[in-house]
Formats: structure tokens, sequence, C-alpha cells
């Protein structure tokens, strides 16, 4: 004897979105490239904002947008997604279903994700030991 056979047909479960729904998701890709940026004005290689200068940081933004972009930052970018997406296809893990879909159907995932990041990390360490990268400013 259930509670729904009284009160009736159960009601439809409400879907709750995450960071505050198509709004929220819309802010964080528009705010989140400006934070980065924000964070490259604010501490370089040549300067570093201090509550005692913090007006001088406008003197250290870019008047055009040549300083704005790096081909060659896209290009590591780019590597750095596409060696996570390879390593999420070949490291082993628990397959696990996720939360059901509207048509009452789940998606399979590899949670392999904590090992992705001591195989990452150990890759970045070993490109930086012997001379590939460099990790400093």
């Amino acid at each position: 004897f259930s509670l729904h056979c009284i009160m009736g047909k159960a009601k439809e479960p409400v879907h709750e979105m995450e960071f505050g729904g198509t709004p929220g998701a819309a802010a964080i890709v528009i705010c989140l490239p400006l934070v980065i940026y924000c964070l490259v004005f604010f501490c370089s290689s040549s300067y570093c904002i201090t509550p005692s200068n913090f007006r001088e940081v406008w003197k250290h933004v870019p008047s055009s947008s040549d300083g704005l972009w790096s081909t060659e930052s896209m290009l590591v970018a780019v590597a750095w997604v596409a060696f996570l997406a390879v390593l999420e296809r070949v490291l082993p893990g628990e397959i696990v279903q996720g939360m059901p879909l509207a048509d009452k159907s789940r998606l399979k995932y590899c949670m392999n994700g904590h090992l992705s990041l001591w195989v990452s990390l150990a890759v970045v360490g070993l490109l930086q030991w012997g001379g590939v990268i460099s990790l400093s400013y």
C-alpha cells in the first residue's frame, strides 16, 4: 500500500538546473574569460597589483587586442584538452550510469578522473624536468 494510490498519479519530479540554469551557465561562459584576463593584468612577470598601486592596473591593460591573443597559447590549450580526452578514453575506471534523461535512459561514464589527474601531473612534471616545457613565467 503506497501513498500515491490514495493521492492519485505521482507528480513528475522537478528537474533542477545546475549553476542557476541557463542564465548562470551563460554568465560562467562570459565571465570566466574576463576573470582570466583580469588575473593576467593584475599580476604578470613585470607587474603585480597590491592595495597601494591598485589604480595603476589600467596602465597594464593593452590598448589594442594584439596583446590579448596568442596562437601558441591557443594551441597549448587545445592540445591539453585533446590530451585529457585521450586519457578519458584509454585509462581504466569504473563505468557508472548517469542521472536519468528525459526519455528515462541513462548515459554511461568512465570514472577515471582521479587517475587522469595523477597521469597529467606526472606527464607535466616529466616534461618540465626534461626541459621540454617551462612552467616558470
